[in-house]
């Protein structure tokens, strides 16, 4: 019984649970029957992205799926486990070992132990695959971005949040933004960015659907523009650079800022390269990119993967970036987001400086308020900074940047998730709601 409660505090309130019981045990036990996960293709979530309430295991508990979105991508590897499962990744997924080390799967061995539901399970044969494979991207509301498919832990990324951020930034300026998402939804980059804008939770959005549009049209007609756009993976800079000229003509208006939600999955214009020559293949996105940008007379910003090197980090180099020295060498600036477990639990977020070619900025840090119900960050009102360090505002040091500063080096992580995995899920609102108005 008590193992019974524990569980479904997971979804429940104690005050709820004993309203619907009654005193009655067997509708608790009906209760924990109903809300038992159930194994679905990770391919079925993309029939439910506007459904906020589907739920996914993970190390750290039941997490919400806010977003899945199907990509194509060459390479896959397909792992077969010591426990008889079997995921097919892309070449870039993140696995978590009991260490808690993250390794993408080009980097696997057999005989390697991942972390898995049960405990650990040991790779036993890789196999690799290529060809135009589709796999599905999930996106999770967690800080640690990790959830079990098929029983092995995987893992997503936050980063996006900073490109958004930047974004709304520019716009309140006046600017017109275009953000090409690679990776997320249109639907759930705008509701982010609408969460930010109309300063209300994200989590509130559709309850308060009037008041947030009529907020995003009255900061609207003293602000720039916004474009949000989806392109598949494997897009060129070739591609970008006719959206946006596609898009000056229908508009009339010039674009001011790109923001690419990011260039590790893109692929060179003029060039055939694998997509594991990770050197190679970024050094020509990342000049493609800040020519293009500089062709328009435009601010050109992107995000990086984090290697394997920095995830035990808390100041980050050059040699912390996936793909090596080609990013750094062409971008204008270079900027490092960390966060530490005390700093999110304060609502604090930091960035560092590691380039910055139109300034002497190199190795500045700065504190940054985090609010985790709106998304939003904002400059620190008191920078008391801590253990981690604390310097001077953001908005003076971006400013600084100069108008033709691109950067396409911002650290992260990321992952692409496996075509024929299989994830727990399962839907609080649905059961809810089965429930009945009187009972829950």
């Amino acid at each position: 019984m008590d193992k019974q409660l524990d569980y479904l505090l997971q979804f429940y309130s104690e005050e709820q649970i004993k309203k619907y019981a009654n005193g009655d045990r067997s509708k608790i036990d009906d209760l924990w029957k109903r809300t038992q996960p159930k194994k679905v293709p990770i391919a079925s979530l993309m029939e439910k992205q506007s459904n906020i309430d589907t739920l996914v295991s993970s190390p750290d508990g039941w997490v919400k799926v806010t977003d899945c979105v199907k990509k194509s991508k060459d390479i896959l590897y397909r792992f077969t486990f010591e426990s008889g499962t079997e995921i097919s990744a892309s070449y870039d997924h993140l696995y978590q070992k009991p260490d808690l080390s993250w390794h993408y799967a080009k980097d696997l061995s057999v005989s390697d132990i991942l972390l898995s539901e049960t405990g650990e399970d040991e790779i036993v044969n890789i196999e690799r695959i290529e060809g135009d494979e589709e796999v599905y991207d999930l996106s999770v509301d967690h800080d640690n971005h990790r959830y079990y498919t098929a029983g092995i832990c995987s893992h997503n990324t936050g980063k996006s949040v900073f490109l958004a951020n930047l974004g709304v930034n520019w716009v309140k300026m006046g600017l017109n933004v275009v953000y090409l998402t690679f990776e997320l939804s249109e639907k759930l980059v705008a509701m982010r960015i609408d969460s930010m804008i109309a300063d209300v939770p994200n989590k509130q959005i559709f309850k308060n659907l009037d008041d947030v549009s009529l907020k995003v049209s009255m900061e609207g007609k003293k602000s720039g523009a916004m474009q949000i756009k989806y392109m598949p993976s494997g897009k060129t800079a070739n591609d970008v650079r006719a959206y946006l000229k596609e898009l000056e003509v229908k508009t009339g208006r010039k674009v001011d800022v790109v923001l690419v939600d990011y260039l590790d999955l893109m692929m060179p214009a003029g060039k055939k390269i694998s997509a594991e020559n990770l050197f190679v293949k970024d050094k020509y996105v990342s000049e493609e990119l800040r020519n293009l940008a500089m062709e328009m007379n435009c601010i050109g910003v992107s995000a990086s993967q984090l290697n394997r090197g920095a995830q035990q980090e808390v100041e980050f180099d050059h040699s912390h970036i996936s793909g090596g020295l080609s990013k750094i060498q062409t971008a204008d600036n270079v900027i490092g987001i960390f966060t530490s477990k005390a700093m999110k639990e304060r609502g604090r977020y930091q960035i560092q400086f590691l380039k910055t070619r139109n300034s002497g900025g190199v190795g500045s840090k700065v504190d940054l308020a985090f609010d985790v119900d709106t998304l939003r960050i904002t400059d620190c009102d008191d920078q008391d900074g801590g253990d981690y360090g604390a310097a001077s505002s953001v908005s003076s040091m971006v400013q600084n940047l100069g108008r033709n500063g691109q950067s396409s080096g911002i650290p992260a992580t990321k992952n692409e998730k496996p075509v024929k995995a299989e994830a727990d899920s399962t839907m609080l609102r649905q059961f809810i709601n089965n429930l009945g108005q009187d009972d829950l």
